[in-house]
């Protein structure tokens, strides 16, 4: 008979507990680093990799709105205002969750030592105020947006995914997080219409695949700290099914798109390839949910991101200048 999940959180709380005591919190750990030690550190811990699939969700978000190439000075600020906000959120995020992370990733700068969480913090509070006013530079509603992502970054990270037992509202909060980016690449070229709200939809239910799948990477942390994503409120298994029947989901919006603009064959490659591989992938994680799998659904849907965005970009820009 499987366990339950109490069953479970008891034996990963008791794992958490003697890490905890093991390490000694990151007081007994090495205090000395060098310069380029600590450089280096503060270049993972704001992921750098991961700018890249979300500044093309705003730079494709951006594309679209003025189904065109945007302006030059406005993307340069919306773009360096979205480096700071989504560099300070990861930041904030390690601060937050660097007790779990000591079972997850406790190779990440904050659980081995060599970044200190007031460090962090001052680090992640820089990163925000620089990307406000870069925000305040583009319009109103673009700073409305980023103020809100922020707030809501923080409420999310520091509250609601750890004391809320709604079963996936830590997904779900990360995936608003990540629309209202789309949102906000939208708002700093054109008014919000339909059309946005659809293309912020596609990405909302991308990232709820995204995140699922890598819950399920992240189980024993997260269950250990009571996190409550839909594989430790629901099982691995159903959290399988999930990432894969909203994945299906956002990759039939992507095609519906192409009704609503002038997307074309390029756009629909891409979408394609990009799209049965993750579906391929979500299978493959549905019949064996295990935290490899789990790590390998996450990069390919990752994938799909540059994908999906890069076919908007490319595509449209194609045919202002050849079509």
């Amino acid at each position: 008979m499987g366990k339950t999940n109490d069953t479970c959180y008891r034996e990963n709380r008791a794992r958490c507990e003697e890490t905890d005591s093991r390490r000694g919190g990151c007081h007994n750990l090495r205090q000395n680093y060098s310069l380029k030690e600590r450089i280096m550190a503060f270049l993972v811990i704001i992921r750098p990799w991961w700018l890249l699939p979300l500044g093309l969700i705003v730079v494709s978000s951006a594309v679209l709105a003025v189904n065109g190439i945007p302006n030059g000075q406005i993307l340069i600020l919306v773009i360096l205002s979205f480096i700071c906000g989504k560099s300070g959120a990861t930041t904030m995020n390690d601060f937050f969750d660097r007790d779990i992370d000591q079972i997850n990733f406790p190779n990440r700068p904050i659980p081995s030592g060599i970044i200190k969480p007031n460090e962090a913090l001052i680090f992640s509070t820089l990163l925000f105020t620089c990307s406000l006013i870069l925000g305040a530079l583009v319009n109103w509603i673009f700073f409305s947006i980023t103020l809100s992502i922020i707030a809501l970054s923080l409420l999310h990270f520091g509250v609601i995914k750890r004391w809320s037992g709604i079963p996936g509202i830590a997904t779900t909060g990360t995936a608003l997080c990540v629309s209202l980016i789309a949102l906000a690449g939208w708002s700093a070229f054109a008014e919000i219409n339909l059309l946005s709200i659809f293309f912020v939809l596609i990405i909302f239910t991308y990232d709820i695949a995204h995140d699922t799948s890598s819950s399920i990477r992240d189980y024993e942390g997260d269950l250990g700290r009571r996190i409550s994503t839909f594989a430790t409120a629901l099982g691995k298994e159903i959290a399988a099914r999930i990432a894969l029947l909203i994945f299906i989901l956002s990759f039939v919006l992507s095609l519906v798109l192409m009704f609503f603009t002038n997307l074309g064959y390029f756009y629909l490659f891409l979408v394609l390839s990009g799209g049965l591989l993750s579906i391929y992938m979500c299978l493959s994680l549905l019949y064996n949910p295990s935290q490899e799998n789990g790590r390998k659904a996450h990069r390919i849907i990752s994938f799909y991101a540059i994908v999906l965005c890069s076919g908007i970009i490319i595509d449209i820009i194609f045919h202002l200048l050849w079509g």
